[in-house]
């Protein structure tokens, strides 16, 4: 059950965190639930707080890679073929003219 939990609490930060006026209101209305239980509220809390920075992290991550791959001139599909051609018809080459013993 605690899996679902997780699923559902992780579905809802992350759509409410496309607006953030939202996602402040309603943490703390779901938070508030347990003024009477700090123990409680600060345990949920250290979860949130990961969650998010696990977000922000692969966020991180993701604009790092997109980043990375655009700005690099990488060999189309095409280039890859014609480079492939090109070791094959020199190792044919090399075999030919091999020294035999």
């Amino acid at each position: 059950m605690s899996s679902i939990f997780e699923q559902i609490l992780r579905f809802g930060l992350t759509m409410s965190l496309m607006d953030r006026e939202l996602f402040v209101s309603k943490v703390s209305e779901f938070l508030e639930q347990y003024r009477n239980d700090p123990e409680m509220m600060e345990k949920i809390s250290q979860r949130l707080y990961q969650y998010l920075e696990e977000v922000k992290q692969r966020m991180e991550m993701k604009d790092l890679i997109s980043s990375a791959l655009e700005s690099r001139n990488l060999p189309t599909n095409e280039d890859v073929r014609a480079l492939t051609k090109a070791i094959e018809k020199l190792t044919q080459e090399l075999q030919k003219n091999r020294p035999t013993e």
